[in-house]
């Protein structure tokens, strides 16, 4: 596990699904793994490293969408445009904060933002920053998942989005993290809950 466990645990969650769309181009969302072990579906087992037409996928797949390192931006569009034709899959970016900037977002990622659940569509961001993602992909978020953090910007995110920031936040081990979702919780590197923080909690 490298950095503080962002990825890897972002990779968890993915492992669960059946339906991804990914702008990945590091492979950390799949811990490494190139060979969809945990995909039965899938025809191949492997990862689809090119953008499909949605009219050729069904089932289960993952679709890494080719990066443009040249325009991020172009890439997470494609990406959103897809994820809009499928309807009921998953739509992940790694360091979505260093592909998109703090203001910047096109009209399709946009429109994916504000009608996900009418087409069934989930979206995972991990980012260094939390304060470097547009307002708008910050507040849709309906779980936040905050490893160590130091940054002001970002606690002063958190405190805005919350009401509260946890103890210890610019402390927490590697792969220790707390979890937003009604309030905050701690888990360990294995995902199990060790601490809960309610609303009339000292912070």
């Amino acid at each position: 596990m490298r950095g503080f466990g962002k990825s890897y645990r972002a990779s968890l969650l993915i492992r669960r699904l059946r339906r991804i769309i990914a702008i990945d181009p590091m492979l950390e969302l799949l811990g490494g793994e190139p060979e969809l072990v945990w995909l039965p579906r899938h025809p191949e087992g492997r990862v689809i490293h090119f953008l499909p037409d949605a009219a050729t996928l069904h089932g289960d797949f993952y679709v890494d969408v080719p990066m443009n390192f040249a325009d991020p931006l172009e890439t997470i569009e494609d990406g959103a445009e897809l994820s809009l034709e499928l309807e009921d899959c998953t739509f992940a970016i790694d360091e979505a904060d260093l592909k998109l900037g703090h203001s910047t977002i096109g009209p399709k990622f946009s429109l994916l933002i504000h009608t996900s659940r009418h087409y069934g569509v989930g979206i995972i961001v991990t980012a260094r920053r939390a304060a470097g993602l547009p307002m708008i992909l910050r507040s849709q978020a309906t779980a936040i998942y905050v490893f160590r953090t130091r940054e002001p910007r970002d606690k002063q995110y958190l405190m805005e989005r919350t009401g509260e920031i946890p103890e210890g936040l610019d402390s927490l081990p590697v792969g220790f993290f707390w979890r937003f979702t009604d309030s905050w919780t701690l888990h360990n590197p294995k995902g199990e809950r060790v601490k809960t923080i309610e609303s009339s909690d000292q912070i």
